[in-house]
């Protein structure tokens, strides 16, 4: 208790401090022939001061807070194309500076680095949090999976899926969805290295822009891109063993030649893993309320690759076209071997069973852009073809050995085709410090899925042959039409980004004997808030409000069934409905990174995980219904804690402006509270909430030796509909360092450290009531080698304290 008085007392004494200190705002913009410069280097030093900032899209740029003190400070600004720039003025007012570049260089400048300015890792804006991952050893020493899972109020679920506010977030690449989605997206991020990616934002609340059924939010993986000549290569190479093997390789290829920008990933996966899995139901309203257990050992195998390949050909100083080429595909063999007995009966069963799983997977992306400036002011123009084609293959071969044996054969072949057409434009109104955004999107999906059945059959001969017993051909079409307006506007201490979205869905499920299953037509407005006020130059309050639809996937409404086992089975429902969501939240944010938030949901119609029993038989069937009002609300906490606030006290706050984040040893934890309740008379029992408590911290050892430590804990309670027996923890440790002069870098760890990874909970179904344990892998060793090589060299890195008093800020 003690130390957490000394630890406010040291706070609120630093606030106070940063209060009474009177403070000057040095503002201007950079030209060259009356055009706006953006990226310029910007720097006002002196003995008491070191500053640096870039120049914005318009040229401009902003230093808030400089301390008002009369002393003469020399003015620096540099750009790749031109001479630089030197002008000397003293801190007795504020400033407003026009700056002109008049002379072009003919070669490209080193890297800019000046000595004691240390680069700030996030940004806070009214519809977003950007944090930089290039440079940032926290970040960047992993997967970009583990990087999601290290961000501010991020939260990563017992079944591996991240989220935010409480609520499952979708994730985009470079500004566009990422055409894959479950765990084919896990191992895809996996696999990626997190030193591709230069920045990753969370966008809790997305804007107009988006389309309305990202109401979960979104979290947009920025990868890196040359500014000037030259090339760059990192290969990775990243393996976790125990008594199973994963290895993942990739490369990353960089170049820029004249007008040409081209960006290259590519990467495979080989992944072995297996679980414990204990299943159990008790089926209430049968007579003498008989148990049924399947024990399940599943060997998962998976082999998965990747290509991501970017070409950006700037055509003139005003238009660039854009093309993207991306293709994942994936291989999965499993074998799912089983036990199966039931209690209660009068003749019980004890029989062993298999399940053959493979699964093939290819998908093709096509993105097409077109950028072009307006004018000289920043206005832009944005089209963009996006087109996905989808395609996968997968069969169950089930056995089931016993006094009666049988055997079921199933497959399913799926073709999805998906089309979007987007044109934006933005209109900044510098003289107002006002930025306008509209536009309108156009899409088109469809997918057809034909299952084949052969069902219980006596004969283990139905794997030889390509006749089935039966056939479901299933469609879906989705079209949607959008157009939307938003306006960003700073109001002094306050940022508004607001907008209002027009969307018209239409969707149609049928057989391919034009039996129709369900036709629906939906249109609204949509609209989204977003506000930022600061306080004062280190704390800030945010708040936001949308209204979103949401249609569920292809695969909720297809009625073809995935047969996992003979007892249970996984099928869509035809007659579902959109989730129908208002969403709140409001954030108080200290020093960056110290925050406060609550998030609350009124789902109208909410989708949710459903199962049922017949009350004749011992087999379950998993679907999807839709429940009306459905409330989700979500409390986070977040605290930094460096270990200098231990050893040093106030001395440690009075260096906080020059403190380097990868030169300091520190712990970061986020507490959350998460809570649904349903109305619902099968869920109601199962709404008592859980904690989630995740640490992660930076220890600094010698000669560039650096431990991270990552702890995340789930409490007992209720997560979406299932109530957990027992908490979910993890521990993981990881040892990084770099050799061959920063170039090459070595990550060795353990995961798994307690041998805690897993989950066990109860739930309910229609007529039944069940209970569900897994046991994942032990403790994993593991091992990740980055090498990055090249002729380049990047100008400034972003610094984001460039944007802290930005008058405007596009949407992205």
């Amino acid at each position: 208790m003690r130390f957490f008085l000394k630890t406010i007392t040291i706070l609120l004494l630093s606030i106070y401090h940063i209060n009474a200190q009177e403070v000057v705002q040095i503002k201007g913009v950079i030209l060259f022939n009356g055009s706006p410069i953006p990226e310029a280097t910007i720097a006002i030093v002196n003995k008491n001061l070191q500053k640096q900032t870039l120049s914005d899209a318009s040229g401009n740029y902003n230093f808030a807070n400089v301390p008002k003190n009369g002393e003469k400070v020399i003015m620096t600004i540099k750009h790749l194309q031109y001479e630089t720039l030197t002008q000397e003025f003293f801190l007795n007012q504020d400033q407003t500076i026009v700056s002109h570049f008049k002379e072009t260089k003919n070669n490209a400048l080193n890297e800019i680095v000046i000595t004691g300015i240390k680069k700030k890792f996030i940004k806070h804006e009214a519809d977003r949090t950007t944090v930089l991952v290039e440079n940032n050893d926290v970040l960047n020493s992993g997967s970009t999976f583990e990087a999601i899972t290290k961000l501010p109020g991020v939260i990563l679920t017992s079944d591996g899926l991240v989220g935010q506010n409480g609520k499952l977030s979708s994730i985009f690449m470079d500004g566009e969805p990422t055409g894959i989605s479950g765990d084919n997206l896990t191992h895809f991020l996996n696999n990626l290295p997190a030193n591709s990616i230069e920045k990753i934002e969370l966008i809790p609340n997305p804007g107009a822009k988006y389309p309305a059924s990202f109401s979960g939010g979104i979290i947009n993986i920025i990868t890196k891109n040359l500014k000037t000549k030259g090339y760059t290569i990192s290969l990775n190479n990243n393996n976790r063993i125990n008594h199973n093997f994963k290895t993942g390789n990739a490369v990353q290829l960089l170049a820029k030649i004249n007008r040409l920008n081209w960006n290259l990933f590519a990467g495979n996966n080989h992944n072995v893993s297996n679980q414990q899995e204990t299943f159990k139901n008790v089926f209430e309203n049968q007579s003498g309320r008989p148990v049924f257990t399947e024990e399940r050992n599943p060997l998962f195998k998976h082999e998965g690759y990747y290509l991501r390949n970017g070409f950006r050909y700037n055509s003139s100083k005003k238009s660039a076209l854009l093309f993207d080429y991306n293709l994942n595909t994936n291989n999965n063999n499993n074998l799912h071997t089983t036990r199966n007995y039931s209690e209660n009966l009068s003749q019980n069963i004890n029989t062993n069973s298999t399940n053959i799983q493979k699964n093939g997977n290819y998908n093709n992306e096509i993105i097409l852009k077109y950028k072009q400036k307006l004018d000289t002011l920043g206005s832009q123009l944005d089209l963009s073809l996006n087109t996905n084609f989808y395609t996968q293959k997968k069969s169950n071969k089930l056995s089931e050995l016993g006094e009666n044996n049988r055997y079921t054969y199933t497959k399913q072949n799926l073709n999805t085709q998906n089309l979007v057409f987007n044109l934006d434009v933005e209109i900044p109104y510098r003289k107002y410090h006002f930025l306008l955004n509209f536009g309108t999107r156009l899409g088109l999906f469809k997918a057809q899925n034909t299952g084949y059945y052969t069902l219980n059959n006596t004969s283990e001969h139905i794997f030889d042959n390509s006749d089935f017993d039966s056939t479901l051909p299933f469609l879906f079409e989705n079209k949607t039409f959008a157009s939307y307006c938003t306006i960003n506007k700073k109001i002094k201490l306050l940022s508004l980004s607001t907008g209002l979205r027009y969307e018209n869905i239409y969707y149609k499920s049928y057989l391919k004997d034009d039996i129709t299953l369900s036709t629906k037509n939906f249109s609204n407005l949509f609209p989204t808030v977003n506000l930022l006020y600061k306080l004062n130059p280190t704390i800030f309050i945010s708040t936001g409000y949308s209204k979103k639809i949401n249609l569920p996937s292809y695969a909720n409404f297809d009625p073809n069934s995935n047969i996992n086992s003979f007892y249970l089975s996984n099928t869509g429902n035809p007659y579902l409905e959109p989730d129908k969501t208002d969403n709140f939240n409001t954030k108080l944010t200290f020093f960056d990174y110290a925050y406060l938030s609550f998030s609350h949901t009124n789902q109208k119609t909410r989708n949710t995980l459903f199962y049922r029993n017949d009350n004749t038989s011992l087999s379950i069937t998993q679907s999807v219904i839709s429940l009306k009002n459905v409330q989700t609300t979500s409390i986070n906490v977040g605290l930094p804690i460096p270990f200098g606030i231990i050893t040093e006290g106030t001395a440690f706050l009075n260096k906080r402006n020059n403190i380097d984040q990868n030169a300091i040893s520190y712990l970061f934890a986020d507490l959350s509270y998460n809570k649904t309740k349903f109305n619902n008379d099968l869920y109601n029992n199962f709404e008592k909430g859980t904690f989630m408590l995740y640490l992660y911290s930076q220890i600094i050892l010698k000669d560039e030796y650096k431990m991270f430590v990552n702890y995340n804990f789930t409490s007992k309670g209720s997560t979406d509909i299932y109530n957990l027996n027992e908490p979910i923890q993890n521990l993981d440790l990881h040892l990084s360092t770099k050799y061959l002069n920063k170039k090459l870098r070595v990550l060795l760890g353990i995961q798994n450290i307690l041998n805690t990874s897993g989950f066990n909970a109860n739930f309910n179904g229609m007529n039944l009531s069940s209970s569900y344990n897994r046991i994942n892998e032990t403790r994993m060793a593991r091992v990740a080698l980055t090498y990055t090589f090249g002729n380049f060299k990047s100008i400034a890195d972003e610094d984001f304290s460039k944007n802290e008093q930005n008058l405007i800020k596009p949407v992205n």
